[in-house]
């Protein structure tokens, strides 16, 4: 049957409740045919709800969904794709220990006469796609070897495999660097050519405006509106998402005291696949300074952080600190630990889903007198603390017994940001901490940062967003392949020398 109008997607009046929360409050909404529909809102406004309802992830417990002008119930991602629906997810649905191939055809293979698999005619098929759209990317490759922008081509390789014509993107540059997110708006471009429709959710105001032929606003589970992408600006739509003027607070630098609280030497560490990816770094932190650490996505900056926590150990080299750390007991008297950090994947090192939000407080901080003996846990306290982070962070839904699965990204990465800042440690260890924060909760969480900045606090500070490197910080260390190739002063530098210096363009 042949389509009627321009509109490919129509929601009416959906409404998707968990418990007492709203999620989607009689949400109704079109998408045009063919082109680019942003979505944008704060953590928790129902973007990624409205999104997973879309896919059938969910099921919603009222309303209709229109594809094509026919009605649909999709109870499935299965019954999703059969209409040419792929989404590609904030947390990448991919199988580490397979290679990019597997990846793609898993669930879908093409087999042969005795149901074997035929390998060969799916490769021709992946193959033709990267060629169509100009990926560099391997089909052999193991998932793990790849880059987290050579992740992100997978996933979209994975519905355009499945004949996607409706693809949607969920924070789809909240991983990129600068560079890989203008080589993704060129394929996403190239796409809109190719007649597929695409929804982009992002917080990155510049990027929608940039990106984008429509843009929805969500604020509390509802649509607040809907424009033309040239007839707005990122203030009004800033306005709109928070519904008030987003300023940060403007906080006075106080001169960095120079007092060496960690003196890295030498320092060489190597990934899960003992592939070296630290190569012989050394540099200094500072007391009441923050330290950028920028580089191209893969190019070694969680496994230095992680060395530098313990996560990791180190190959090489050593790790001082000229201030000796007190030791456990130490640190429990005191309600202080040595080295507070905000991980860059949540999922896999900041959370547990299946904990309360309570329960995820407490992590890591078990041995502070205010919420153990050393034998038992004084839940009290630890409720009480729980709470006071839900209201200071704004977390949605402000319930400190929710299960954290029940959460949004964002909310989610709330806890954990409030879980480390809310710890009396000397050093903090900032990796990505605005990652899928609207507005209001970014400007939140980095005036926080440089609050403990001003009280002789040492920082290190990571983020695929340069000009809130460059605002933040007082230096900045670029890593290319692993080491650190120039410490620049934030005052003096800029993106585009910033970012010669991320592709190894300058000696």
């Amino acid at each position: 049957m042949n389509p009627t109008t321009d509109t490919i997607i129509e929601l009416r009046n959906i409404t998707k409740r968990f418990g007492k929360l709203a999620a989607n409050d009689c949400v109704n909404l079109k998408i045009k045919r063919g082109t680019i529909h942003g979505i944008v809102g704060e953590n928790g406004a129902g973007k990624s709800t409205l999104m997973n309802i879309l896919s059938g992830i969910y099921v919603p417990d009222e309303g209709g969904i229109l594809i094509n002008d026919n009605e649909e119930v999709i109870s499935s991602p299965l019954h999703a794709k059969s209409l040419g629906i792929g989404m590609v997810h904030q947390h990448f649905m991919l199988i580490d220990s397979f290679t990019v191939h597997e990846n793609i055809i898993l669930g879908d293979e093409i087999t042969s006469g005795m149901n074997f698999l035929d390998e060969k005619s799916s490769k021709q098929k992946l193959q033709s796609l990267i060629e169509q759209f100009s990926f560099k990317l391997d089909c052999d490759s193991l998932v793990s070897e790849l880059s987290v922008s050579e992740q992100q081509k997978t996933e979209i390789l994975k519905s355009l495999y499945r004949n996607s014509s409706i693809l949607i993107l969920d924070e789809p540059t909240a991983v990129l660097a600068p560079a890989e997110s203008t080589e993704l708006f060129k394929f996403l471009r190239k796409l809109k050519t190719e007649g597929i429709t695409i929804i982009f959710i992002s917080h990155k105001l510049k990027e929608v405006l940039e990106l984008c032929d429509e843009i929805t606003v969500m604020r509390k589970g509802k649509i607040g509106s809907t424009c033309n992408s040239s007839d707005t600006n990122e203030q009004e739509l800033a306005k709109h998402i928070i519904g008030e003027d987003s300023q940060q607070e403007n906080i006075v630098r106080q001169e960095s005291y120079k007092e060496i609280l960690l003196d890295v030497k030498n320092l060489s560490a190597s990934n899960d696949l003992k592939i070296t990816k630290v190569k012989n770094v050394s540099f200094k932190l500072f007391s009441g300074e923050i330290l950028g650490i920028a580089g191209i996505e893969g190019s070694g900056q969680t496994e230095l952080l992680e060395t530098i926590t313990g996560i990791r150990k180190p190959d090489e080299g050593v790790i001082n600190r000229p201030t000796p750390s007190p030791s456990p007991k130490e640190r429990g008297e005191k309600n202080e630990l040595d080295i507070a950090y905000i991980p860059a994947d949540r999922l896999k090192e900041g959370v547990v889903n299946e904990f309360s939000l309570t329960d995820n407080v407490l992590l890591g901080r078990q041995d502070e007198k205010i919420f153990s003996n050393g034998i038992f846990v004084n839940h009290p306290s630890l409720k009480k603390s729980t709470e006071e982070i839900v209201e200071t962070f704004n977390v949605y839904p402000q319930d400190s017994g929710m299960m954290m699965s029940n959460l949004s990204g964002g909310n989610q990465q709330k806890v954990v940001a409030g879980r480390e800042l809310t710890k009396n440690s000397s050093i903090i260890i900032a990796n990505h901490p605005t990652r899928g924060l609207d507005i209001k909760a970014s400007a939140f969480i980095n005036s926080l940062l440089l609050k403990a900045r001003n009280e002789r606090k040492g920082i290190i500070y990571v983020s695929s967003e340069l000009t809130e490197m460059l605002a933040m910080c007082d230096r900045i260390a670029v890593m290319f392949h692993g080491t650190i190739v120039k410490i620049l002063n934030a005052t003096s530098t800029n993106e585009n020398e910033i970012g010669k210096y991320m592709l190894g363009l300058t000696e």
